[in-house]
């Protein structure tokens, strides 16, 4: 996929939608956990791959990646939430994949041809922010910053 003509989708608010499957759970949302997770984005090394991900420890994440990665992993951006973690990674790789970012069959890995780590940190940012906007309707999910404690995140689950 082109990565201008990804940048300039992502900047569209009207090509974000919540997939018609979490509008059915919107009222039933303990089928969905809350979490504290990090919804990252990283480039396999040597290739145009991309791979979108949620993780709890993101270190440790990398460090299983790199095993299973013939060149290794290098993550781009990630961003922390809190609440329905799970329902943001699905809709923003069901985003890619209605943009023609898909590498094979599944959502798991993506093709971004001739993108730098910029642009490609660019379009996650326009997509992640632009999702949220959508799900924050039916679900629950707060940007967790760094100021945050400990205590002020696990609330943040509770509420």
């Amino acid at each position: 996929m082109d990565t201008n003509k990804l940048l300039a989708n992502a900047r569209k608010v009207h090509s974000y939608k919540i997939e018609s499957e979490f509008r059915l759970y919107g009222k039933a949302k303990h089928k969905y956990s809350k979490c504290i997770k990090h919804v990252y984005i990283a480039r396999e090394r040597g290739t145009p791959y991309i791979k979108i991900g949620v993780t709890k420890n993101i270190e440790n994440r990398f460090r299983l990646l790199n095993v299973s990665s013939y060149g290794g992993f290098k993550l781009i951006t990630s961003r922390q939430y809190a609440g329905h973690c799970y329902i943001l990674e699905r809709n923003m790789k069901l985003w890619f994949a209605k943009m023609g970012a898909m590498h094979g069959e599944g959502t798991e890995m993506f093709v971004f041809d001739n993108g730098t780590d910029a642009q490609i940190k660019q379009i996650f940012e326009n997509v992640i922010s632009n999702n949220v906007k959508q799900l924050k309707d039916v679900f629950e999910l707060t940007r967790v910053t760094k100021s945050m404690s400990r205590q002020q995140q696990i609330n943040l689950l509770q509420a």
